[in-house]
């Protein structure tokens, strides 16, 4: 096995296990890099703090009925790119989620799989690509779960703060989407929840 088959099996493992640190090897050593992992935990914690911020705003109600802009393209491929584009440039958070949140309806057709991975490699580095990946694939559960109108009411959800969540807290939101888009769907009320 190479180098270079040995450093991507790492890289996945890293990413399997949403592992943030960067990993430095030579001839001499393996090392991690702490600092970052310190920042990491501190935005964790901060995170983690404001989790009934986010929950608030998937317990919002849409009032207005809103749209996504349409995706012009004649293929899957055209679409990824009208929309990577249109993410890069984008730096509205509300406008962002809501991009990335087709970047997920785009990627779901092609069941997450390498094809669609690659293709994002097009468009981003590999290590924006990772971010994301997952910021594309926690909007799209989120809101899949939720109903795709409440993603218009978001004030405090980002990609950025989806991305940075480490996975429990994401989970809580992801239970708190699917409970609120169920009492939403069959008319229970919040009250009836609790």
């Amino acid at each position: 096995m190479s180098i270079e088959e040995i450093a991507i099996i790492l890289q996945e493992k890293l990413r399997q296990e949403e592992d943030t640190r960067i990993v430095s090897i030579t001839t001499e050593e393996i090392s991690y890099n702490e600092t970052e992992n310190k920042e990491i935990n501190i935005r964790a914690q901060r995170i983690r703090k404001n989790l009934e911020l986010y929950k608030e705003d998937l317990k919002r109600n849409s009032t207005v009925p809103y749209s996504f802009p349409v995706i012009y393209g004649n293929n899957w491929e055209t679409k990824i790119n009208e929309i990577c584009l249109e993410i890069q440039k984008e730096h509205m958070p509300n406008v962002k989620l809501q991009r990335f949140y087709q970047l997920g309806v785009l990627l779901e057709e092609k069941n997450w799989n390498e094809l669609a991975r690659a293709e994002l490699k097009k468009y981003y580095s590999i290590t924006k690509i990772r971010e994301v990946w997952k910021s594309s694939s926690r909007i799209y559960q989120l809101y899949s779960a939720r109903g795709v109108q409440n993603l218009f009411e978001a004030k405090h959800i980002s990609p950025f703060i989806l991305n940075r969540m480490l996975k429990e807290n994401f989970d809580v939101l992801l239970k708190e989407a699917k409970e609120t888009g169920f009492h939403e769907l069959f008319g229970f009320s919040q009250e009836l929840k609790d």
